[in-house]
């Protein structure tokens, strides 16, 4: 008898059957794993905007926090000069009065600036005043050359306008950052009529007391 060990065992089937499996199941999870790359791939994409900034935020929320003040505006009742009292770009000197401006103080903005304006009447005392803001005034100039005084601290602009001219007042510019005018205005008994005061183009009431807002 032979002592020579036995020939190996040939794999059997099912041996190859596990080894199939085996090489299926990895190749699941292989494509699982990209799938998993491809779809992170798409929601960073997604999150960011086209001009690389994150989802959620905005071109308001990059906007620096001055342009958010450039967008608030004066009240819409102080814009435009009031009747009568000439044509945009005419000095307070240059003014012919129209035969039915009331006399009073009229307020308004236009693109020259502001204006604070004093028409005089019997009604109308030489008056005191200060005009106030929150960012440092950009300048205050009499709007008739020598008629009154006025001078400039900081936010505060202090006046004196006489009466005996048919026009006396200021013209102004707030400080680029300002969203807030304070007015004050006197005679010699004290604060004057609030009704005696006039915004805008259309001439209408302002409040009492005389503070004006962005919005």
């Amino acid at each position: 008898m032979s002592d020579a060990p036995p020939p190996p065992a040939a794999p059997s089937s099912a041996d190859g059957t596990r080894d199939d499996r085996r090489a299926v199941r990895l190749a699941q999870i292989a494509l699982v794993l990209v799938a998993l790359v491809v779809v992170g791939l798409v929601l960073v994409t997604r999150g960011s905007s086209d001009d690389g900034s994150p989802s959620g935020s905005s071109a308001a929320d990059e906007r620096p926090a001055g342009d958010e003040d450039a967008k608030r505006t004066w009240p819409s009742e102080t814009g435009g000069r009031p009747p009568g009292l000439g044509e945009r770009g005419q000095g307070a000197a240059e003014v012919t009065l129209a035969g039915d401006v009331e006399p009073g103080v009229y307020l308004w903005s236009d693109f020259d600036g502001w204006h604070l304006w004093v028409v005089g009447g019997p009604a109308i005392p030489a008056l005191q005043g200060t005009m106030s803001s929150n960012d440092a005034i950009a300048r205050a100039d009499l709007a008739v050359a020598g008629v009154g005084n006025v001078a400039v601290a900081d936010k505060v602009a202090t006046f004196d306008l006489p009466t005996g001219a048919p026009i006396v007042g200021i013209d102004f510019n707030p400080g680029f950052f300002a969203d807030q005018l304070a007015f004050t205005l006197e005679g010699p008994e004290g604060a004057i009529d609030p009704t005696l005061v006039r915004l805008g183009s259309k001439a209408g009431p302002a409040p009492f007391p005389l503070v004006l807002s962005k919005s």
